[in-house]
């Protein structure tokens, strides 16, 4: 290489480095196919996870002590860069690796170094994965635009034997601390602008490439970077993290720091830590030899910390569901349908109250609260509540391998299956069962989509015996297609209204997050019910774990009319691009009507002094019968009212004083 070409190279390198730090604000893929798309992370350090399709995680890189060479068991660590340390970064999906051509176009909201990370393992020229895991990948053929973008190769000095720089990845995602855990390395390249493009490398059995937006290199700019975890709960200490002008005259952080100089190295690099009571944006001023310069960062303290409820096991119609909460102890909170809980919660934010839902109820927890600067932040959470609809039991089909054990409450205590475990592409051809009311009809389940056309093919499997409770047995076996539809074929159904539970849980396995539900309608044809159920579960849980917490969060509630003659078609479709797999446990169907208790009518007496409430009821039944003025708390106003035959009138006499609103629960009773 000629000294002008080496003298150019040199001062683009330095230009190239003079770049500060951004914030990732975009991130548009091309050829993702069926991938999970790319999440923009914060905070790049040890630990951070590499993927959104993983558990791989970023940590520093290991060195033989004896050669100075990379290696998995080394005793030799070098943490991860600290130009790389806190800044945001893309955890693309791995298996994006593969797709060719692809690409994603990564947009920062002002001009930063950006830093790639690659497999060592990588070789472009031969389009696999020949090159050695201790030495830098091979870098053309299919890696040939990394040359052509202009990214170059980092050394800082921080590797043995004047090595490049390196970081190391843990595959496992359970190690902690750099240098521990380690299966791969990658080799770190550079570049800066307000973009960077990532391009396929198109290569299968290594990992997917990584890109962060660092800290510059050049260190005679005022500020390189200045990064904050971008949101922690409340009470939570954070870090501050900077890298200065190592000369720097002036370093102050507002609010409340003041002066960071002491905290600051002589390489300009340096902490504090924090504990912001609401949302804060620090800003650094920075005065030194080459100018000075303000950034900020922002921490966001989260307003909902969590919202739960329990027990998580399926809840039959009013029966009490505690919710509980744990939110930011300054925010106004409120839940739909029963308005604020702030009486509910304490000083510290913890809250709980109980809920009586007939049926399965979505509960939104909304908040609201002021940040540090006196701006209004907002948020929501919901939470699902399953609830089995009030009816007559039809039938609880247990649905898996033939030979499993079958759950003791399931219609004639058996598996309704096609094959034994482990037997592939069989359909269950229409199987005659009798109800529990005593009605003959069949079941059938094939691959069937609404459009008519078979997708791929049913899998029965027995993942083996877990514990004995009538809950967990229901999803111990199933039938399952990675091609994501399962349509279940009712005939002889009687007339009439409908409720299902379907339950979708695959032990051992994580399988389709957005399982569509259509039912066929009186015209055969099939209907979204708009319903979206998850049989995902990370991470994954053996048979021998399974417990009736893991229900609430895999089953879905809906409802179809039989008109009597025709069947009636459930179709259980995988819409999700990462994993399209839709496991079937278990059906249970329950015929509305029966002793499904319905209000005809209320009736207001002149005045206010009492209400009527006529009611259809089951004769020679008792009702228990309730009120409440804020669905919360709920007063027995009789257990044993007596059915007056197919509809019942109750009058309440005994309404409080000033009441603006009443609410009434009717429950059949054994009193």
């Amino acid at each position: 290489m000629s000294i002008n070409l080496i003298i150019s190279f040199l001062i683009a390198f330095v230009a190239l480095l003079s770049i500060g730090h951004g914030r990732i604000i975009k991130v548009t893929e091309t050829g993702i196919g069926g991938d999970a798309p790319a999440i923009i992370a914060g905070n790049f350090g040890e630990e951070s996870l590499s993927f959104s399709d993983r558990t791989h995680q970023h940590n520093g890189a290991a060195f033989d002590f004896a050669n100075g060479s990379l290696s998995t068991s080394g005793s030799v660590i070098i943490g991860l860069p600290e130009y790389l340390i806190g800044g945001d970064y893309i955890r693309f999906a791995n298996n994006a690796r593969e797709n060719n051509p692809y690409s994603a176009l990564v947009e920062a909201d002002a001009s930063t170094t950006w830093y790639l990370l690659v497999d060592n393992r990588l070789d472009g020229f031969a389009g696999n994965t020949s090159s050695p895991n201790s030495t830098d990948p091979v870098i053309g053929g299919s890696l040939q635009w990394i040359v052509d973008d202009g990214w170059q190769r980092v050394n800082t000095g921080i590797s043995p034997n004047g090595q490049s720089d390196y970081t190391g990845v843990d595959e496992g995602g359970n190690a902690v601390g750099a240098g521990l855990g380690l299966n791969q390395f990658y080799s770190i390249y550079t570049q800066s602008g307000l973009s960077a493009t990532i391009r396929g490398q198109g290569i299968g059995g290594s990992n997917m490439l990584s890109l962060v937006a660092g800290a510059s290199l050049d260190k005679e700019i005022p500020i390189r970077s200045f990064n904050a975890p971008g949101i922690v709960s409340a009470g939570d200490s954070a870090e501050l993290r900077w890298a200065i002008h190592p000369e720097a005259s002036l370093a102050t952080i507002t609010p409340g720091e003041g002066s960071v100089l002491p905290a600051t190295d002589g390489n300009g690099a340096g902490s504090v830590v924090v504990t912001p009571v609401v949302s804060t944006t620090y800003t650094l001023t920075v005065e030194s030899p080459e100018g000075n310069e303000t950034k900020d960062a922002r921490i966001t303290v989260r307003l909902i910390e969590s919202f739960e409820f329990s027990p998580k096991s399926l809840s039959s119609s009013g029966d009490p569901v505690t919710l509980s909460w744990k939110v930011r102890p300054d925010v106004n909170a409120i839940i739909n349908g029963v308005g604020s809980v702030d009486g509910f919660t304490d000083a510290n934010g913890l809250g709980s109250m109980v809920v009586s839902p007939a049926q399965s109820t979505v509960y939104t927890l909304s908040v609201t609260a002021n940040d540090a600067a006196g701006e209004r932040e907002t948020d929501n959470q919901e939470l699902s509540v399953a609830v089995i609809p009030a009816g007559t039991n039809f039938a609880l089909l247990d649905i898996g391998a033939t030979g499993g054990r079958p759950e003791p409450g399931a219609l004639g205590a058996v598996q309704v299956g096609a094959a034994a475990n482990e037997q592939n592409g069989l359909n269950l051809p229409p199987t005659l069962l009798t109800s529990e009311t005593g009605v003959p009809f069949t079941i059938a389940i094939d691959n069937v989509s609404p459009e008519g056309i078979a997708v791929g093919g049913l899998d029965w499997r027995d993942r083996g015996d877990g514990p004995g409770t009538p809950e967990t047995l229901l999803i111990e076996d199933l039938v399952k297609n990675n091609a994501g539809m399962v349509r279940v074929s009712l005939a002889g159904l009687p007339a009439g209204d409908y409720d299902v539970v379907s339950y979708h849980f695959d032990p051992t396995h994580a399988q389709c997050e957005s399982i569509a539900v259509l039912v066929s309608d009186a015209n055969g044809t099939a209907v979204d019910t708009g319903l979206r159920g998850s049989a995902y579960v990370l991470p994954t849980v053996p048979v021998a774990q399974l417990s009736g917490d893991l229900l609430a969060d895999h089953i879905s509630v809906f409802a179809f009319r039989s008109d009597g003659i025709n069947e009636v078609f459930l179709y259980f479709d995988g819409r999700d691009a990462l994993d399209r797999e839709v496991p079937l446990d278990a059906l249970r169907i329950i015929q509305e009507g029966g002793n499904r208790i319905e209000v005809v009518s209320i009736r207001y007496a002149l005045g206010g002094s009492e209400i009527s409430l006529d009611f259809t009821s089951r004769p020679g039944a008792n009702y228990l019968i309730e009120a409440s003025d804020d669905l919360i708390f709920w007063e027995e106003l009789d257990d044993a009212f007596p059915s007056e035959g197919e509809q019942t009138t109750f009058t309440d006499l005994g309404l409080p004083e000033g009441h603006q609103r009443r609410f009434y629960r009717i429950t059949e009773s054994n009193g």
